[in-house]
């Protein structure tokens, strides 16, 4: 394999100038002097090595991404890696991925393995449920700056504000008349139950409804459940709006809604809690967009300041969601 000496060699310059040109000094040569080295660099198959480049700078340059082996709900969505993979890129750093156990994430064993032989400056954790104390605890005292996705714990993590998002939508429902308002809280077998995002989404929807003087109604139903949405939406008391956390809990109200020759929205309204906009059938639904590229966004600046050394931790950051308003939400009775 080539050398910067072969480069060197080459063309005619010295050892020093063709070290500095291949490394974090180019800029300050000549262009046809850097074009030079390159090309002899591309002609010789030169490859730099990271193991020196990692000692000169302090730092290896890679980043590790943290999750919970077979668990689907700690996966990080596509968008999301991708956007820590330009964000990475644009500072010259690289994402490395490791699945750890349930087991070895409880003792911290998986986290060690992580920084000593993957060599990583330090470490996005996405596990989205059942975080230990242990780990918790092992993170606070390790010297691995870590960053939690979408986890709600004591510091350094970066999390969508379901609280003050679940708020915010059932108000916007009280302030165009809506009164009797029903959460759907899906449930799907086999799902973790004890992620912060459930809890938070009730109380922050209770909090809006008990302070304009109504009752809550969370209905806690199975996806897929025929009979339960048509119990929910039978009779005069039937809820004039509806909040859902889940695409297949939209498509179910919205299908039985229609069946039962309600209208939507003047009979019905219906916001929706998603990754993404929804679009079902013809209507456009008003959605709650959950801000995970925004939290992928953040999430590297906050770690790149704790492995620069900027900020020794950072407060907890909750991000709110956006609102993408559609044609699924009106006033009751199409006023």
């Amino acid at each position: 394999m080539a050398t910067a000496k072969d480069i060197a060699r080459a063309t005619g310059l010295s050892l020093s100038a063709v070290t500095q040109v291949l490394g974090e000094r180019g800029h300050l040569f000549r262009p046809e002097t850097r074009d030079r080295v390159l090309q002899a660099a591309r002609e010789l198959g030169y490859r730099p090595n990271s193991a020196a480049r990692a000692v000169r700078r302090g730092r290896f340059g890679m980043v590790g991404l943290l999750s919970r082996a077979l668990d689907a709900g700690s996966i990080v969505p596509g968008e999301v890696l991708y956007i820590l993979q330009r964000e990475l890129r644009e500072r010259d750093c690289r994402l490395v991925a490791e699945q750890v156990s349930s087991s070895d994430l409880v003792s911290g064993e998986g986290v060690p393995r992580l920084a000593r032989v993957l060599s990583v400056d330090g470490v996005f954790i996405s596990i989205a449920h059942s975080i230990s104390e242990q780990l918790v605890d092992f993170m606070s005292r390790s010297q691995l700056p870590a960053i939690w996705l979408n986890a709600r714990i004591a510091s350094d993590c970066v999390f969508p504000d379901d609280f003050g998002s679940l708020r915010d939508a059932t108000e916007r429902l009280l302030r165009l008349g809506h009164r009797r308002i029903a959460l759907i809280m899906s449930r799907r077998a086999g799902a973790p139950e004890d992620h912060y995002s459930l809890a938070d989404r009730e109380a922050g929807y209770a909090a809006a409804m008990s302070a304009a003087g109504l009752a809550p109604q969370i209905e806690v139903l199975p996806v897929g459940d025929a009979e339960a949405f048509r119990a929910l939406l039978a009779g005069e008391g039937r809820p004039t709006a509806i909040l859902t956390d889940d695409g297949a809990d939209t498509s179910g109200v919205l299908l039985h809604a229609v069946q039962a020759g309600l209208r939507v929205p003047d009979d019905l309204s219906i916001v929706a809690l998603d990754r993404s906009e929804l679009r079902i059938g013809g209507f456009q639904v008003d959605t709650c967009v959950l801000p995970f590229n925004k939290m992928a966004l953040h999430a590297v600046p906050m770690l790149f300041e704790r492995i620069t050394g900027v900020v020794s931790s950072h407060p907890p950051r909750p991000l709110p969601y956006s609102y993408v308003a559609g044609t699924t939400c009106a006033a009751p009775g199409g006023q």
